[in-house]
């Protein structure tokens, strides 16, 4: 299945003129008009909703490339390149009527094209608006055509705030109280709107527990905001109607290396990865999504009693596993990114503690090691460590059908997962606990020999790579550079920060430096920080902690080879070793 097609969506599921209806309603007209008042319509045709189409020019959408999309279209389209970028082209039509003969109606058209660019570093929004196809040439009932030659109307951009939530000004205007023959043709207006001192949408607030589900589930100091970004159309009834929206969705998150961002309102997240990019690691999702029980630990439960599997995961009962794009049932529940992180404070920041170290323990501690491992593998489980439904929510709600598995798989293999996943919460600024996301696996081999084939080509390019010369690395471009508020520094966003506690309750971080070496730093006896510390070579990925018991700690990167590399923690002496495979 494409992965287009897998991720079309309604038009009124992201137009947003279907959210919170009561903002972004027309104003009703008042009962002693007087007859002929000119009344806008705009009506917009059904158009297709595209995500991921053909990358536009220079890699965003403008008006032009907007409306070739459109174009193919059949003139009208809702295309989204991603969560940061989307273009929506729709038509627009002036029209008046007679009070005492409604069937009576004139009216002009036109089409309006908008584009939509979203920071993912910052809360800013930037929208574009041009007109064209503007049929100046009035149809309809001929005796009502000079009323709408002469009637004014006035075109506005706007950033409407949902429920508490408010842009930094007011609407931008196109043309004010104009006649139609005034506008003028392709013609580009442009809005910036900040939404950085807006407050948090409220998620109790009615219409947002009916639009918005998962307002409710972010972290309260993420400060998610909503708003409606689109056109207004008034004329001197009063009347006005909105058209074009779109759904931003803003927030302050300090555990992204951005610290807060927006993006485009997305309902169907998705992870994909294709399968020959990582065939080891693409089989075992596969397996666990698809044929569940063919999957351990089901297969080999060391807690199994005497009549089969048994607690603390609840085997003796149909069970599945969760965050499948494709297969149900396991599609039917999305996963959730979990954040351990120290930005994350207060109980919040204990629980999503708790529960992380809790994954790891179940797979590392409790299952994983009854499995055979061969030389050069690792555990891998699936739901991810860093989700809320991984292996500890098994053993928490052992009654619940959602379960996990585990396979060991070679080194590299799991870290190219990891880094793809650490890339795809990056890339898509995901949030923690509220940003429900799929994970789908494409090109899936039809026999076992495909899949050995796929493996075979995996391998030979890991070794060519890791054959060629080491160039020296250039150095990140500053406009990926991110810094902390707490500890300073510049460090790659992409690759993020790795924070762990240990048992005494100290800390310490990884990042990947602007020069592509390995930073650290900790809390001392004090409490105080160290300050950064090279902690030697140089990455292609980020730095994660693959294993903890205590004091004892390994953590991973990928070297300059392509390949994985692990320093340990003697638990003992707190001293660790060089870099080594």
């Amino acid at each position: 299945m494409p992965l287009t097609s897998r991720r079309m969506r309604t038009l009124s599921a992201l137009s947003g003129l279907g959210v919170a209806a009561s903002l972004l309603a027309a104003v009703p007209a008042q009962a002693d008009e007087k007859p002929l008042k000119p009344r806008i319509s705009v009506r917009e045709v059904p158009a297709p909703v595209v995500q991921e189409p053909a990358a536009p020019p220079e890699g965003r959408w403008d008006i032009a490339s907007c409306r070739e999309e459109a174009d193919k279209h059949g003139g009208y389209v809702v295309a989204f390149k991603d969560r940061f970028n989307a273009c929506r082209v729709s038509k627009v039509q002036f029209s008046i009527s007679d009070p005492a003969a409604p069937a009576k109606k004139a009216w002009i058209s036109g089409r309006s094209t908008m584009t939509f660019w979203m920071d993912r570093n910052n809360r800013v929004i930037r929208q574009q608006f041009a007109l064209d196809k503007w049929n100046k040439t009035p149809e309809g009932n001929v005796d009502l055509f000079p009323k709408l030659e002469s009637a004014e109307f006035t075109i506005s951009l706007q950033c409407v705030g949902i429920a508490d939530a408010k842009c930094d000004k007011g609407p931008v205007l196109v043309g004010r109280h104009k006649p139609v023959a005034w506008y003028p043709i392709d013609e580009t207006k442009e809005a910036i709107w900040d939404t950085s001192g807006s407050a948090r949408t409220n998620p109790d607030d009615p219409d947002v527990k009916q639009a918005f589900p998962e307002a409710k589930s972010f972290y309260v100091d993420d400060k998610v905001a909503y708003f409606g970004v689109g056109a207004l159309f008034t004329s001197d009834n009063p009347t006005e109607e909105a058209f074009g929206h779109l759904v931003v969705r803003c927030d302050d998150a300090e555990y992204l290396a951005a610290k807060g961002g927006c993006i485009l309102r997305d309902e169907s997240l998705v992870f994909a990865s294709q399968y020959a990019d990582n065939p080891t690691w693409a089989k075992h999702i596969v397996s666990a999504q698809k044929t569940p029980y063919q999957t351990f630990p089901y297969l080999q439960d060391p807690n199994a009693g005497a009549n089969g599997k048994a607690n603390p995961y609840g085997w003796n009962k149909p069970f599945n596993m969760p965050g499948s794009a494709y297969w149900a049932p396991s599609s039917t529940k999305p996963l959730t990114r979990l954040y351990a992180g120290k930005k994350l404070t207060g109980d919040d920041g204990k629980n999503a503690r708790s529960q992380y170290r809790g994954n790891r323990y179940v797979v590392g501690r409790k299952t994983c090691k009854y499995l055979k491992k061969n030389p050069g593998e690792e555990c891998d489980e699936y739901p991810f460590a860093s989700t809320w439904q991984g292996a500890k929510s098994t053993e928490q709600y052992p009654n619940d059908p959602w379960k996990f598995s585990i396979r060991y798989i070679d080194k590299k293999s799991n870290r190219d997962a990891g880094n793809a996943l650490q890339r795809f919460y990056y890339s898509n600024h995901v949030l923690a606990t509220g940003d429900a996301y799929r994970v789908a696996i494409d090109n899936v081999p039809a026999s076992p020999a495909a899949h050995r084939d796929a493996v075979r080509a995996y391998e030979e390019r890991k070794a060519r790579a890791a054959a060629l010369p080491r160039a020296p690395l250039a150095p990140i471009p500053d406009d990926q550079l991110c810094t902390s508020d707490e500890l300073g520094g510049r460090f790659s966003c992409e690759y993020g920060e790795e924070w762990h506690q240990f048992d005494n309750g100290g800390w310490q971080v990884w990042v990947v430096g602007a020069d592509r070496k390995v930073y650290t730093n900790y809390t001392t006896g004090t409490g105080a920080w160290s300050g950064w510390q090279d902690f030697g070579g140089q990455a292609t990925g980020g730095v994660e902690v693959v294993d903890a018991d205590g004091s004892a700690v390994t953590v991973a990167t990928t070297g300059t080879d392509g390949l994985p590399w692990y320093r340990d923690r003697n638990p003992a002496t707190g001293a660790w070793t060089e870099w080594h495979r």
